[in-house]
């Protein structure tokens, strides 16, 4: 990253400033992909990670992060199909989306060809029914002779030149993890040249599944409307994640504005700029809580506004309660992929 970043700042008028800039990016997210991935790791290992049990749909989480991972299945021209009726499941919300979320990215990465597919249903058992959530792909598949290993750290199937477009190995280790911590009984059929089939049971909730009927399922899972002319606020102190953050939301067309808390929110407001969601630091300076600058400029909108929480902060307190209170909370650095598909989500729903 050091080299490439320099060469870009002494060649800034090259013609090749392009290509030089999509392997940085490129290394950003495989570096930012490997962090994420040790820490889970760490934190299995350590025993820190404490469960947040509760019940929730999993039709929503699925399409929610299928959307996130659509931009990366359409620059391989791969859809993502979901059919996940509406069941309520009891589990970490947050722990298993790690699991889809990387069961996911796995698929969309060896799959060249053909589709992507979630699927759910309910099991009947007999130690009690069990709602069967599988992640399905068409792509090179695992012979079995590999399968008791791809579970380890570090081990790849496909990927002798240890090319780090093909990841390092981790995701499934995490996925194996956190598995077991939250008893999901991981499983896996796969054929090579055919595709894999990696499977979770889930215990459901009583009573919670009200029947009815799901969305009908997405052929791309990408139903996002163009955030082009959207308005959105952003409130960080901090000035290069403002500035990196505005820069982003530009690019794609966002009427974006930038400002350091929510007292100058609300003269924002004033001024007359209207936001159609807000991107929100949760620990501002002094000590002053994000959540409160929502509110504020909530209350002078008086309506309720899509708002997202980033924060460095991630499994402190102050986070959790922001989750419980209903706020979509992304780690720092903020990842473009799960931003662009929660103001995507934001807008259609709006």
């Amino acid at each position: 990253m050091g080299l490439l970043a320099q060469t870009l700042h002494t060649r800034p008028q090259q013609v090749d400033v392009q290509e030089l800039s999509s392997h940085l990016v490129e290394c950003v997210d495989g570096m930012t992909e490997v962090v994420d991935e040790l820490l889970d790791i760490s934190r299995l290992d350590a025993g820190s990670l404490a469960l947040q049990r509760g019940a929730f749909a999993l039709d929503e989480l699925v399409r929610e992060l299928a959307r996130t991972y659509a931009p990366l299945a359409q620059s391989k021209q791969l859809p993502i199909h979901v059919d996940v009726p509406r069941l309520h499941v009891h589990c970490d919300r947050t722990l298993l989306a790690r699991v889809i979320s990387n069961l996911l990215s796995n698929a969309i990465r060896y799959t060249e060809r053909g589709a992507v597919r979630v699927v759910a249903r309910t099991l009947a058992r007999a130690d009690g029914d069990r709602v069967e959530l599988a992640v399905e792909d068409t792509g090179i598949g695992i012979a079995e002779a590999e399968l008791p290993r791809i579970f380890e750290e570090f081990y790849q199937v496909g990927n002798p030149a240890r090319d780090r477009r093909l990841g390092l190995g981790l995701g499934l280790a995490t996925v194996k993890r956190l598995s077991d911590l939250l008893d999901l009984q991981v499983t896996v059929q796969s054929h090579p040249g055919s595709g894999s089939r990696f499977s979770l049971l889930l215990p459901p909730c009583d009573g919670r599944d009200d029947g009815t009927a799901s969305a009908p399922p997405s052929p791309a899972a990408s139903d996002a409307d163009p955030l082009a002319h959207r308005r959105v606020l952003v409130i960080e102190d901090d000035a290069d994640s403002r500035h990196a953050l505005l820069g982003l939301l530009r690019s794609w067309g966002c009427d974006a504005r930038g400002v350091i808390d929510g007292p100058t929110a609300l003269a924002c407001v004033a001024e007359g700029f209207r936001p159609d969601a807000l991107l929100v630091d949760l620990r501002l300076a002094g000590g002053a809580s994000g959540v409160d600058a929502i509110e504020a400029v909530r209350a002078a909108l008086s309506r309720p506004l899509p708002a997202l929480i980033v924060t460095g902060d991630v499994g402190s307190e102050r986070a959790r309660a922001a989750q419980a209170r209903g706020f979509t909370v992304l780690p720092k650095p903020v990842k473009a992929m799960p931003l662009r598909a929660f103001l995507g989500g934001a807008f259609a729903d709006a």
